[in-house]
């Protein structure tokens, strides 16, 4: 799970069901969306998120992290799925804020929630399925 340069688009800043999960909730976020690959799914693993997320710092704990990710799934912003028997999280709309001129092979199972996005670019959408061969995971 590369960290990848992404632009973070200031209406996150807005969200109340983001904000009220407090400043370690936004954060994760924001380390969510850039461990994610191009598709928005990332390893459901909160030591990883936290490690890369909050590397020098013993203000946010593991637990901080746990509650934030629980938090963000429980308004909405992120959905689990399961595949080989791995979870793995999918940021939902995550190309409404995220725009991948050249998006890359997804490093992760594509979900069926990552072809609901609204959002996606149809093109987008067209290689996700020539990735995958059509084979998402129905979770």
């Amino acid at each position: 799970m590369a960290f990848r340069k992404r632009f973070i688009h200031p209406d996150l800043f807005s969200d109340w069901e983001l904000i009220e999960l407090g400043l370690s909730g936004v954060l994760t976020f924001i380390g969510m969306i850039c461990s994610a690959d191009d598709v928005g799914n990332l390893k459901y693993c909160c030591n990883t998120i936290y490690a890369k997320t909050f590397p020098m710092t013993d203000d946010v704990s593991v637990k901080d992290v746990k509650e934030a990710v629980e938090g963000l799934i429980k308004v909405g912003l992120v959905k689990v799925y399961e595949a080989d028997g791995q979870s793995y999280l999918h940021i939902n709309r995550f190309h409404k804020y995220q725009k991948p001129n050249h998006p890359s092979n997804p490093e992760h199972p594509i979900d069926k929630w990552s072809l609901l996005d609204e959002d996606l670019p149809e093109a987008t959408r067209r290689k996700i399925m020539s990735w995958t061969n059509g084979v998402v995971s129905e979770d």
